[in-house]
């Protein structure tokens, strides 16, 4: 019982990590692109940025803007809710990257419908398995952490000291047992002697009643 509890606590931390990484990095490419629209700075010379996938900051700066605030509105608060492990913290990062896919995807499903070119078409294929895999490990990320932090395993925590104490206490259980056994051993020799004086007082019982 006590390795699965080590072990939970393990899995724990290991997904906060992931979600700390997801949090900050969220938090540096944003802040990259907020603070480049106000410098007047050209996303295209940012590196690590696929041009196709930014190209729409230059084509609509206050949508970029807005929605670059939001994810870093969102980040801080994940950031929140992973040092105080409440899942209702982790909602809106959860819900904003929901939305942002389901857009994604309408989009392309338009353009397909419309039989205009899919923007994912212009993106290199390595590039495009890399996104692929980062939103499904951010997607199944997001959902453990939600899901573990709804469970709230803090009573379990305290239950290991507990637990770890009363393991201590059956350890020393052989220092304990002759301090139980201390208080009853005078009564065993009081009773004796009383027993033997009871019976003196019973046999003046017995014959007080026969007079």
């Amino acid at each position: 019982m006590l390795e699965s509890m080590i072990m939970n606590r393990i899995f724990r931390y290991f997904m906060k990590f992931h979600g700390y990484f997801i949090a900050f990095c969220t938090i540096f490419f944003t802040s990259v692109i907020i603070v480049s629209s106000f410098m007047g700075r050209d996303v295209h010379d940012e590196p690590l940025f696929v041009e196709e996938e930014f190209e729409p900051v230059l084509k609509f700066p206050v949508l970029i803007q807005l929605e670059s605030v939001l994810w870093l509105t969102a980040s801080v608060i994940l950031v929140a809710g992973l040092y105080k492990e409440r899942k209702n913290y982790i909602a809106p990062f959860l819900a904003l990257f929901i939305a942002d896919g389901v857009v994604v995807i309408a989009q392309e499903t338009v353009n397909l419908c419309t039989g205009r070119m899919s923007e994912l078409a212009n993106i290199d294929t390595r590039q495009l398995v890399v996104m692929i895999l980062a939103n499904v490990y951010v997607l199944v990320s997001l959902i453990v952490l939600f899901r573990m932090f709804g469970k709230e395993p803090l009573p379990a925590t305290q239950n290991n000291f507990v637990r770890f104490d009363n393991e201590q206490d059956v350890e020393a259980g052989t220092g304990i047992a002759p301090a139980t056994i201390i208080p009853t051993a005078p009564p065993v020799t009081t009773n004796v002697n009383g027993s033997l004086n009871s019976s003196g007082f019973a046999s003046n019982g017995v014959t007080q009643h026969a007079t």
